[in-house]
C-alpha cells in the first residue's frame, strides 16, 4: 500500500515539473519575442535613419532572439534590395512566406521580382496573393498596375479592375481604373458609364477630367465642356 502511494505521490511530482517546465519554456519564448521586437524597433528606426547595414544588423539579432518574426525578414529583405544583395534578399522573402504565407508576404516577394523585372514571378506572386486573400485591394489592385502599365493587356486589366469593384461595390477607385482601361481601349461609352458611378460616389477632379477627355471622343462638346467645368470647381475646392 505504501509503495502504491509512493508511486502515485511520484507520477504527481512528474506532473508538477511538466507544468513547470512548459511555463518556464513559454515565458523563455515570451521573452526572446519580446526581445525580437526590440531589436526589429531598433531596425526600423535606423531605415528610417537611412542607416542600411546597422538595420540588418538588427533585424538580424531579431531573428536570432525570436526565429519566427516575419516583419523582421521582410524588412531585412527590404534593406539587402537597397544595398543590392538580390539573393539574401529573395531568401528573407522566401523564409517571410514560409513563416506567413499572406497576400501581404506574397506582394512583398513579387515586389522584388518587379525591381529585377522577372514579370511572371512577379504575376504569379501577386495572383497567389489574390488566392490567399481574395479579398485583398492591394494584390488587386497590384495585378492591376502591371497589367495596364506595364503589359498593357487591357483585357486582364479589365477582368482584375472588375475583380477590385466586387470587393467593394462602394468603392470609387474600382470604377475609375476599370475607366482608364476602358478609355485606353477606345472604349469610351464603358468609360464613361465606370466615370459616372465614381463620381457619385466619390466627385473628383481626375473622374471629371477622364469623362470629358470620353465626351470629346464621343463628339459630346457640351457634356465634356461641363466636365471640365466640374474638373476646374474640384481642383480648386482641393487646393484650398
Amino acid at each position: 500500500m505504501e509503495e502504491n502511494r509512493l508511486i502515485i505521490l511520484g507520477n504527481s511530482h512528474l506532473q508538477i515539473i511538466s507544468n513547470q517546465s512548459q511555463i518556464v519554456d513559454k515565458l523563455v519564448s515570451l521573452n526572446n519575442e519580446v526581445l525580437g521586437q526590440i531589436f526589429l524597433n531598433r531596425g526600423l528606426q535606423d531605415a528610417k535613419l537611412h542607416k542600411y547595414n546597422k538595420a540588418v544588423l538588427n533585424f538580424t539579432r531579431a531573428i536570432s532572439a525570436y526565429p519566427e518574426l516575419v516583419y523582421a525578414y521582410t524588412n531585412r529583405a527590404q534593406m539587402y534590395m537597397i544595398l543590392r544583395e538580390w539573393d539574401n534578399s529573395l531568401k528573407d522573402f522566401c523564409k517571410a512566406i514560409e513563416l506567413k504565407p499572406t497576400d501581404e508576404t506574397y506582394i512583398n516577394r513579387g515586389k522584388y521580382f518587379a525591381r529585377i523585372k522577372q514579370d511572371q514571378k512577379e504575376l504569379d506572386d501577386y495572383i497567389s496573393a489574390s488566392i490567399v486573400n481574395p479579398k485583398s485591394k492591394k494584390a488587386f489592385h497590384c495585378l492591376y498596375v502591371k497589367y495596364f502599365k506595364y503589359l498593357k493587356d487591357y483585357e486582364k486589366a479589365i477582368d482584375v479592375s472588375t475583380k477590385f469593384i466586387n470587393i467593394d461595390p462602394s468603392y470609387h477607385m474600382g470604377y475609375l481604373i476599370r475607366a482608364r482601361t476602358h478609355f485606353a481601349r477606345g472604349d469610351y461609352v464603358g468609360a464613361i458609364a465606370d466615370l459616372t458611378k465614381s463620381v457619385e460616389l466619390f466627385p473628383m477632379t481626375t473622374s471629371y477630367e477622364l469623362r470629358a477627355k470620353s465626351y470629346e471622343m464621343l463628339n459630346q462638346h457640351d457634356r465634356a465642356k461641363s466636365d471640365y467645368k466640374m474638373a476646374l470647381i474640384y481642383s480648386t475646392t482641393t487646393s484650398s
